[in-house]
């Protein structure tokens, strides 16, 4: 069966809707909050597995409490996860401040993942056959290459990054 793969940092999203930003040293209360699981390519995956549609993620996940939020969403929703080698600190945590007109946010983490040779032989092991795959900028490039090569579509998610450019 057809399926999607994809790979990137974890993040859990801490939601709070509110009709002001603080000023510097002010507390704002609110009470519409929710906790979500995020992350570009993490999350379109989830969202995928909701639709029925098999996937398979290769992440880091550790025995943190974010982390083990993270894998009962995965579990729940019957997304593949292949499991890096992690750091300390492996989900990305996010605080959004979401307001009428727009919405800020605060993320503790990066958007990179450090791996070994090992690992990128499992993901392409993991991948190979998938229709789309969509990808994380960084250390995979070599094996997306060799998905690209026998036939799977790339999409390319790079995140936020505030050196982004049109150039």
């Amino acid at each position: 069966m057809a399926f999607i793969a994809g790979t990137g940092r974890l993040n859990i999203d801490l939601l709070y809707r509110i009709t002001k930003l603080p000023e510097s040293g002010e507390e704002v209360y609110t009470n519409d909050f929710s906790l979500q699981f995020g992350g570009g390519v993490p999350a379109s995956l989830l969202w995928l597995s909701k639709l029925g549609i098999e996937t398979q993620l290769a992440t880091q996940l550790g025995g943190d409490i974010f982390s083990e939020f993270a894998k009962t969403q995965l579990e729940k929703y019957g997304t593949r996860v292949l499991r890096f080698a992690c750091d300390e600190n492996p989900v990305n945590i996010t605080s959004a401040l979401i307001l009428k007109e727009d919405r800020s946010f605060v993320t503790y983490g990066s958007n990179a993942m450090h791996t070994q040779p090992v690992e990128k032989a499992a993901m392409y092991r993991a991948f190979h056959g998938a229709k789309l795959c969509i990808m994380s900028p960084g250390a995979f490039d070599d094996v997306y290459e060799k998905l690209r090569q026998e036939g799977t579509k790339l999409l390319l998610d790079f995140g936020w990054d505030s050196e982004m450019s049109y150039e």
